[in-house]
């Protein structure tokens, strides 16, 4: 397509998605905004640089699920 690119570097080595209870989604969100994007279709997206950051969520946030995959609906 010859489309211009650009490539940057990052921390980040995974993502997960964020589901679960609005509410502590919500506090998820405020508190690590730094970790958080939205995919494609706008859905709420952890990113993460180690599996200590997806520890610290499911111990901290026990009403929010992170997964690896995304459920796709056709």
């Amino acid at each position: 397509y010859s489309l211009p690119v650009r490539f940057e570097g990052s921390n980040f080595t995974s993502a997960r998605w964020i589901s679960g209870d609005k509410a502590e989604i919500e506090k998820l969100t405020a508190v690590n905004k730094g970790h958080i994007a939205h995919d494609s279709d706008g859905d709420l997206v952890f990113l993460t640089r180690l599996q200590w950051d997806i520890d610290r969520v499911v111990r901290d946030y026990p009403g929010v699920k992170l997964t690896a995959t995304k459920e796709m609906m056709v």
